[in-house]
């Protein structure tokens, strides 16, 4: 846990010190960085406690059961994201013939 920690510190970093070099032609850009900086940064803390003590108070194979439940609905929300609204679930292919070539 403590090299995740480090990772995501040193991402922060890298992400400040762009932000920084940014900051003096597009102050906009800048900020829109950093509030995204913020928020998944806070969001990553939240979700890795949460997820910390549900494992310790679920125990092993309960947290296990429930962690492929929550896969499954996030492959579930990107499928249903990645299809434009109005087409139909399993879009249909067209029919190809293949051209051979003339004498064989």
């Amino acid at each position: 846990m403590d090299i995740l920690f480090r990772l995501v510190a040193c991402f922060a970093a890298l992400l400040l010190i762009a932000a920084a070099f940014v900051y003096p032609f597009n102050p906009e850009v800048a900020q829109k960085l950093l509030k995204r900086l913020l928020l998944s940064l806070l969001g990553l803390l939240a979700g890795l406690g949460l997820v910390g003590q549900l494992a310790h108070q679920l125990g092993g194979i309960c947290a296990g059961i429930l962690f492929m439940l929550a896969s499954g609905a996030a492959y579930w929300v990107r499928e249903y994201r990645r299809r434009p609204p109005g087409s139909p679930e399993k879009p249909s292919r067209a029919e190809r013939k293949p051209i051979l070539p003339n004498g064989r």
